[in-house]
């Protein structure tokens, strides 16, 4: 997880992420949501939405190294952002990922996202060291003209 600026992982055991998703289900707070990215039946890494008005912010994470590079983030992403243009209604999807990330940024213009620009110091990684991050904006009349859309019905 180096690469988005993490260089000692994420540090969540199964504990805390169930402690974590208990909190959720208990909280009112219907603005904030994470989804556990399932593979095999074994969770291996997280997705996570804070909605505004008409936006989402989204993140995601695949952590087990043995499941990165092989799409399953991007099949992931595909369902989260079908479901949020078409079953949530959402005019734009915003994210931001690490500069030194571009695993990450050549998924995201992918599947469509336009960088916005980039924030130069915005965030201390675990080592104190400062990071820069690249903003990404995906609006509901660049999703429309995607060919990879996933049918509402097949949500």
């Amino acid at each position: 997880m180096a690469h988005a600026g993490f260089p000692h992982g994420i540090e969540v055991d199964e504990h805390d992420l169930v402690k974590r998703l208990e909190k959720q289900k208990s909280n009112d707070n219907a603005h904030n949501h994470l989804f556990i990215i399932m593979f095999s039946n074994h969770p291996i890494g997280e997705m996570n939405v804070n909605y505004r008005e008409h936006e989402a912010e989204i993140g995601i994470k695949v952590c087990e190294s043995i499941h990165q590079n092989r799409g399953l983030g991007r099949q992931a992403l595909k369902c989260l952002i079908s479901f949020l243009f078409d079953a949530k209604g959402i005019d734009r999807i915003v994210l931001d990922t690490n500069l030194a990330n571009k695993r990450a940024q050549h998924v995201y213009e992918s599947l469509g996202f336009v960088s916005t620009g980039i924030r130069y110091q915005a965030f201390e990684d675990q080592l104190g060291v400062k990071q820069d991050v690249i903003d990404y904006l995906l609006s509901r009349d660049q999703y429309l003209h995607l060919d990879w859309r996933i049918p509402n019905n097949d949500l």
